[in-house]
């Protein structure tokens, strides 16, 4: 996967949040599920994830979309923030 299109796909993510639940999307930023650090979202998705909830979902729907596994609480971090369901390139 190139660079340009990570980017894009990570936009989609964000498109596609936004899509699902508009209101909350533009709402205020919610904080991490609890039990959820940023050092473990930096350690299992990546540091632009771990600045803040909207990026992570961003960067776990293009980590999804070409195929990375990622942990249950991630997962599971991921659906409470409204990630986008369909994920995958089947």
């Amino acid at each position: 996967m190139g660079l340009c299109t990570a980017i894009v796909v990570h936009e989609i993510g964000h498109l596609l949040h936004e899509a699902e639940d508009d209101a909350a999307f533009w709402g205020p930023i919610p904080v991490f599920p609890d039990g959820l650090t940023p050092l473990e979202i930096y350690q299992n998705v990546s540091a632009y994830a771990a600045s803040n909830s909207k990026e992570l979902v961003a960067e776990v729907f293009l980590g999804r979309v070409f195929g990375v596994n990622y942990p249950g609480n991630i997962m599971d971090a991921y659906r409470d923030l409204g990630g986008p369901a369909q994920a995958t390139l089947d």
